[in-house]
C-alpha cells in the first residue's frame, strides 16, 4: 500500500513540532532547577551567616535574618516562640562569658514555590570564661521566605540530636 504525500508531509510537521515542545519543556525544567539551586545555595549561605552571626553575638544582624511573622519552637525553649525571643539563647550565653565553636552538617535544602527548606545537624561546644566546656548536638529545621527580596527565616524547629538504632 501506497502512502500518501500529504500524510507524510504531516507526520514530518508532527514531530519537529514534538521536538520544539520537548526542547521547550526541557529547557524551561532546566532553568526551574537551575532557579532552585541558586535559591538553595543562597540559603544554605544565610544559614552560615547565621552561625557566624551568632558565634560573634551580632544579635542585630542574627535578628535581621528572622520574619516579622516567624514563629518556631527552639530547643532552649518551652513553647513556641515568635520574632522577639529567637535571640534569648544567645544573650544568656553572652551574659555568661561563652565562647562558641561549631560544626555544621548539611542534610538536605529543597526550593519549592518561593520558601526554602533546610534540615541540617549541628555541635555547637561553649566554652565558659573558667575553660569549663559544654557541646550540644543539635537537628535544625528552618523554612525561609523571601520577602521584599531579602530570604527570611518564617518558622523552623530545633532538637537534640538523638541515637537512632539505623545510625
Amino acid at each position: 500500500m501506497r502512502r500518501s504525500p500529504m500524510l507524510s508531509t504531516n507526520r514530518k510537521k508532527v514531530g519537529r513540532i514534538a521536538s520544539c515542545m520537548l526542547a521547550l519543556v526541557a529547557s524551561a525544567w532546566a532553568q526551574a532547577s537551575s532557579d532552585a539551586s541558586q535559591a538553595e545555595q543562597e540559603v544554605w549561605q544565610l544559614e552560615e551567616k547565621y552561625w557566624k552571626y551568632a558565634q560573634s553575638y551580632n544579635l542585630p544582624s542574627y535578628s535581621a535574618l528572622w520574619h516579622e511573622r516567624f514563629v518556631g519552637w527552639p530547643r532552649a525553649e518551652a513553647a513556641p516562640v515568635g520574632k522577639s525571643k529567637v535571640g534569648a539563647w544567645l544573650q544568656r550565653h553572652k551574659d555568661a562569658g561563652d565562647a562558641l565553636q561549631y560544626q555544621l552538617r548539611r542534610e538536605a535544602v529543597r526550593h519549592v514555590n518561593g520558601s526554602v527548606v533546610v534540615h541540617y545537624s549541628v555541635t555547637a561546644k561553649w566554652i565558659g570564661k573558667e575553660g569549663t566546656t559544654q557541646t550540644e548536638e543539635s537537628r535544625i529545621t528552618h523554612t525561609w521566605l523571601k520577602d521584599n527580596g531579602s530570604w527570611k527565616i518564617i518558622t523552623g524547629m530545633s532538637a537534640p540530636v538523638e541515637k537512632f538504632a539505623g545510625k
